[in-house]
């Protein structure tokens, strides 16, 4: 039996995007990844989730990896694995267990019990980057929504399976009722905001009839608004951090003949983004795709760069978007090397290549824009209806 632990410090009721209750400063990543995954694969997935830690301001203090076939029912781990995660907390001072994996209440309730830290799971981390970088009303709404199907699943009406997010111990039926009423209340108001805002969107789409349309796509701290930022010759924040934009910004670019489009930078995608969020924030990135044209933004240098642009493919087929209206554009070429840009030169030919940092390859990738949206009548008509919410 694993020795059990008493945690040594409370940790605040969370029920909404706000502050950690954690301190979250010093961090131990636990990985669970099945046995015959490639030792590079597993590295780059620990790159990934190290990088989201950064954009919390936190630190990874320490680094557990187990191969299993599945996670452990009750601890995700294994029970032995779950006592030298408690032991390497203490040694290490760490105030927080990151787990790069979706948890039950269950298993957070038993390994917070084992090793006397917080247990955060990859979905609760990616919910608080976006908690703390939704800057518009409508981003704040979409993140509130997200938090409150995730910690409470009961709002969440697509998934009734799952337990209450700190389980059932410790609240009385009474209690748990009416806080699970004004959490429904809440949900169903955030929804009606979030849909008044998505029909807003519908009108600003009808008012750009006539007018060349383009949304820059792509896996997260890929370029795009670096990009945006090259072609539109304005100023759009841009940070060599993981989620740096969640609100859509729309730029004027000039492409040639005097003719201009509207480039609108969109969220970017990630490996395992939790579906709250996708389903949350599909109104914003709805109105973004229904632009004439996608430019999907790929980072050349990137080492996982095949797994990124399959993620984003996924996500974009997830929502409807269709491929004969997408551009693939690879950036960073100045940061990768000559045998990879050759085999993608080879492997896509329609491709653009350019360096949004150095402004190397604009030129090409504003004639590229230009020639496909010519092809669709000077009028920008190529679009697609706003889609409906999911």
């Amino acid at each position: 039996m694993p020795q059990v632990k008493t945690p040594v410090y409370q940790f605040p009721e969370r029920s909404g995007p706000k502050e950690l209750g954690t301190p979250f400063k010093r961090i131990v990543v636990v990985q669970v990844v099945p046995p015959n995954l490639p030792a590079e694969e597993g590295e780059d997935q620990f790159e990934e989730i190290s990088r989201l830690v950064e954009t919390l301001d936190g630190q990874v203090v320490g680094h557990v990896v187990q191969r299993r076939s599945a996670p452990h029912r009750e601890y995700f781990v294994g029970p032995g694995k779950a006592d030298q995660i408690g032991t390497l907390c203490d040694e290490r001072l760490a105030d927080t267990v990151l787990i790069d994996g979706r948890l039950s209440p269950n298993q957070i309730a038993h390994l917070e019990h084992e090793t006397g830290s917080h247990v955060m799971d990859r979905t609760e981390l990616i919910l608080e980057i976006f908690a703390r970088r939704a800057k518009t009303a409508e981003a704040k709404l979409q993140v509130e929504l997200a938090y409150l199907n995730y910690f409470n699943p009961k709002m969440d009406r697509s998934t009734t399976t799952r337990a209450y997010r700190g389980g059932l111990r410790g609240f009385g039926e009474s209690a748990l009722g009416k806080k699970a009423q004004a959490m429904r209340a809440r949900a169903d108001l955030l929804r009606e905001k979030i849909e008044k805002l998505k029909k807003q969107g519908e009108s600003r789409v009808r008012n750009r009839a006539g007018q060349w349309t383009v949304a820059l796509v792509g896996y997260t701290n890929a370029g795009k608004s670096t990009l945006l930022n090259a072609l539109s010759g304005e100023s759009v924040y841009a940070d060599d951090r993981l989620f740096a934009t969640l609100d859509t910004t729309t730029r004027r670019v000039h492409l040639k003949d005097s003719r201009i489009a509207l480039f609108s930078d969109t969220v970017g995608f990630i490996r395992r983004l939790p579906h709250e969020l996708v389903a949350s924030f599909h109104s914003t990135l709805s109105e973004a795709l229904a632009a004439n044209l996608l430019v999907h933004v790929a980072d050349a240098s990137s080492p996982t760069l095949r797994a990124q642009m399959e993620t984003v493919e996924k996500t974009l087929e997830e929502l409807g978007a269709e491929d004969q209206r997408v551009l693939l554009a690879f950036n960073k070429i100045d940061a990768a090397d000559s045998e990879t840009l050759d085999h993608l030169r080879g492997r896509f030919p329609e491709a653009v290549f350019l360096s949004a940092r150095s402004r190397e390859g604009l030129p090409e990738l504003r004639q590229a824009v230009y020639d496909s949206l010519s092809t669709r009548g000077s009028d920008g008509r190529g679009g697609r209806e706003f889609p409906a919410t999911a």
